[in-house]
């Protein structure tokens, strides 16, 4: 069973942050699903680390192992009060996004 955060224990929402202009040649990735990324990988977290932070604290948000990408992927979930049961937004069951 995965471990989810709880919306209580969330660092509060930051609406200022800002992802910088990436600069430099396109990373090489895998053609096909997964889609992975093969090269350019970060040295510094940092910026990974915030845009984590900044995405698991929006509203209704949940953060949770992924159920159906490479083992340690983070999934966001979304509450289950405000899942659509007729839309095909959603992985498995409420992770739409890892």
């Amino acid at each position: 069973m995965s471990q989810t955060t709880k919306q209580s224990d969330k660092m509060p929402l930051n609406l200022e942050f800002e992802l910088p202009i990436r600069t430099g040649i396109k990373p090489i990735t895998t053609p096909s699903n997964p889609h992975m990324q093969l090269d350019q990988q970060p040295t510094d977290r940092k910026l990974v680390n915030e845009l984590m932070n900044w995405a698991f604290s929006l509203p209704d948000i949940a953060q949770a192992n992924s159920k159906i990408s490479v083992p340690g992927a983070q999934a966001m979930c979304l509450s289950e009060d405000k899942m659509c049961n007729h839309c095909n937004a959603f992985m498995i069951e409420n992770e739409f996004a890892h």
